[in-house]
């Protein structure tokens, strides 16, 4: 029986070409988990970062607006005008109808 060894070489540049791609796809994969996320914000974008970070730390709440209605409260000063609370609460219904 006679083997002729022409077919190996043959096989074997196919699976060193294959063994190269897979080698290459690791590679890439790696590469692509070694690459992290970048932001760049233009002057106006920072602008408004800043901006946003300052109206974060102001309190929704007006302390002094809070303090002179307790006040009035107390001394029986303050009074509530029904018909205008009326008006805004009628005004607030139709808006929801909309």
């Amino acid at each position: 029986m006679n083997i002729q060894k022409s077919g190996f070489p043959g096989i074997f540049k196919i699976y060193e070409a294959f063994a190269k791609k897979e080698v290459a796809k690791a590679d890439e994969k790696r590469d692509v988990k070694a690459r992290k996320d970048e932001l760049t914000l233009s002057p106006e974008g920072m602008e408004f970062l800043k901006a946003l970070e300052i109206a974060k730390r102001v309190s929704d709440v007006r302390e002094d607006k809070v303090r002179e209605i307790k006040e009035r409260i107390e001394n029986g000063l303050y009074t509530v005008d029904a018909e205008k609370i009326a008006e805004k609460v009628i005004d607030d219904i139709l808006n929801e109808r909309i």
